[in-house]
């Protein structure tokens, strides 16, 4: 059976074979290979761009390069106004219980392997914002 390709696909082919991309994966590849997350320790994640304050909320300060993983678990468990109220550096962050265990739980992972997270329960009742 042969794959027709839908309209997503062909979105898709265009919007991430083009140049912007290959400039955008080169550079996170490079990122890549020597970065260490301050957070799980691992070597070899992809980094992202964690910002203290949220971009959402009208802030444009300082950032953070953290591992996609624990990227994704902080904004699992916190909405960006809890992030913006409570946790405005990096050493708050690591302080926090809740996070503790999500960072030591990655810390003992694959770096090549991606984890999901799912939101709490409770950040699921505070919505976006909340």
């Amino acid at each position: 059976m042969v794959h027709r390709k839908t309209g997503f696909d062909r979105f898709f082919d265009e919007q991430m074979k083009g140049p912007d991309f290959a400039a955008g994966y080169a550079e996170a590849r490079a990122k890549t290979s020597c970065a260490i997350c301050p957070l799980c320790g691992r070597s070899g994640v992809i980094i992202t761009t964690h910002h203290l304050l949220p971009k959402s909320l009208k802030h444009d300060t300082d950032t953070i390069d953290i591992c996609n993983d624990c990227h994704s678990a902080i904004h699992a468990r916190y909405s960006n106004k809890e992030l913006g109220e409570r946790f405005s550096s990096l050493e708050l962050l690591q302080q926090d219980d809740d996070l503790k265990r999500a960072f030591k739980f990655l810390s003992k992972q694959n770096s090549l392997r991606r984890f999901s997270n799912k939101q709490s329960n409770d950040r699921k009742k505070k919505g976006k914002y909340g």
